[in-house]
């Protein structure tokens, strides 16, 4: 069976990846529409493209009733909240071909910490890491100063989504303990 390309896409979001994919999409032949919500003033520029700015992006059930509205045959979810709240899942449900992972597998991004522990029961190496509760700072410290004495760098790292601001290459172990009581609840990793 040959796959039907979808004359009809919404996409979810309005950054920089999102115009790229509104921006692609929108350039196939067969495509005759792309409806971006929320968007953003310069994707309304771009042909075959059309914006939704009132949309919330992190509600699944108002891009439900944008995908009915709009009859979307494929539905393109960009940005990270929408996937951490479970968007696609809601989608698929709803009878929406997605492409974007379920919020289980969208842990992998929206959560550092998850992401080490898959990858350690994986065997996948990555940086050294830990994270710790609000009330670990000695522990966060000390985990620093290991770091720090074995001669590593000391990068801060938020857990959960950050919107791309979620992370501190820091100068030291001085500014690593300094930062720490903003970050605890969070994971602290090498570089």
């Amino acid at each position: 069976m040959m796959p039907v390309m979808p004359t009809r896409i919404l996409v979810v979001g309005g950054g920089g990846r999102e115009h790229a994919l509104a921006w692609k999409l929108a350039a196939e032949p067969g495509v005759n529409e792309v409806v971006v919500g929320p968007g953003n003033s310069a994707m309304a520029l771009l042909d075959r493209v059309r914006i939704e700015p009132s949309l919330n992006a992190v509600e699944p059930s108002s891009i439900i009733d944008l995908a009915r509205r709009v009859a979307a045959e494929l539905v393109v979810v960009g940005p990270e909240g929408p996937l951490a709240v479970g968007l696609t899942d809601a989608l698929r449900v709803a009878g929406f071909p997605v492409f974007g992972p379920a919020k289980a597998a969208a842990r992998l991004e929206t959560s550092k910490a998850f992401c080490h522990e898959v990858a350690a029961a994986a065997g996948v190496p990555m940086a050294r890491a830990r994270a710790f509760a609000g009330d670990e700072f000695e522990a966060a410290a000390a985990f620093a100063r290991d770091l720090a004495g074995a001669g590593l760098g000391i990068v801060l790292k938020a857990d959960g989504l950050a919107g791309g601001k979620g992370v501190i290459v820091t100068e030291g172990l001085d500014q690593a303990v300094g930062l720490l009581p903003s970050f605890l609840a969070r994971s602290v990793a090498d570089c």
